[in-house]
């Protein structure tokens, strides 16, 4: 695998954790991201690893979602 394809793969590994949190929250693309104080073309960009998430964008999320805990994990 290239290192480009490994890093593709990782981002669209975090983004359907993340994805799964929003949902599991109860959250729309748009509740998000006015939780977050984004728009929801940038959680959807996220979600759809267009954009790999930075890792303030990362808290922002988890602490929106109320899984704080998964920070850790997701910047790894």
């Amino acid at each position: 695998m290239s290192p480009s394809s490994s890093a593709q793969a990782a981002r669209e590994a975090v983004a359907a954790r993340l994805r799964h949190l929003r949902k599991t929250a109860g959250f729309t693309v748009a509740d998000l991201g006015r939780q977050c104080g984004w728009n929801g073309a940038k959680t959807s960009r996220i979600e759809n690893a267009v954009t790999a998430p930075s890792v303030r964008d990362i808290r922002a999320w988890c602490q929106a979602t109320g899984a704080i805990d998964q920070v850790e994990g997701l910047v790894a």
